[in-house]
């Protein structure tokens, strides 16, 4: 009887306690980076394109990657024109994103030294652009523009979205319409360290 007790005590003890172990989430990486690293990515805001509107969302997002309360690998410099840059941000209309039946916020693009694209599972990238859509932004909730802007810059950096049934809501790498956070977590820069 004494062990029945010890078993039924021990079985409540973890199902109690099952919600306070769930272990840290994991955000994959695409497979590569900038062949330059991270400790100092200049970037660009391309006014001409109307990106000005979200400048401040940009500057907000750069600084959550740089200090997101935790030590970061991430450093980003500001240029005045686009010569050299590694990450540049432009605004584009709808009609310029893939016509997949997908509501797309933003998207990140990869290129090689040459100026052509790449797919960063498959090899590094010297610059990246960020494309934010302007008709599907410009009026959302600057916290979400924001959060969709980070995450965007996540994808610059080498990070790939978690799957959404791995349960990890809590990274600014998650999808939007399944993400919990707007801000970088620590889950993501901790996934920078897998590739630089």
């Amino acid at each position: 009887m004494k062990n029945l007790k010890n078993l039924l005590f021990a079985t409540i003890l973890t199902i109690i306690l099952m919600p306070l172990s769930v272990q840290a989430a994991v955000v994959p990486i695409l497979g590569h980076g900038f062949t330059r690293g991270i400790s100092r990515v200049s970037y660009y805001i391309d006014y001409n394109s109307g990106t000005g509107f979200y400048e401040y969302l940009i500057i907000n997002a750069e600084h959550n990657w740089e200090s997101p309360g935790w030590t970061s690998p991430v450093n980003l410099v500001a240029a005045s024109s686009n010569s050299g840059t590694m990450l540049d941000f432009y605004a584009k209309p709808n009609s310029y994103f893939p016509e997949d039946n997908a509501d797309y916020y933003g998207m990140a693009e990869f290129y090689d030294n040459s100026g052509n694209p790449v797919i960063p599972d498959y090899q590094s990238y010297v610059f990246t652009r960020v494309q934010i859509n302007d008709d599907a932004n410009h009026y959302r909730n600057a916290t979400e523009v924001q959060g969709t802007i980070a995450h965007e810059m996540g994808h610059t950096f080498g990070l790939a979205h978690p799957e959404v049934l791995s349960t990890n809501a809590d990274s600014i790498m998650s999808q939007s319409w399944f993400r919990t956070v707007q801000t970088v977590q620590r889950c993501d820069t901790d996934a920078l360290y897998k590739i630089y």
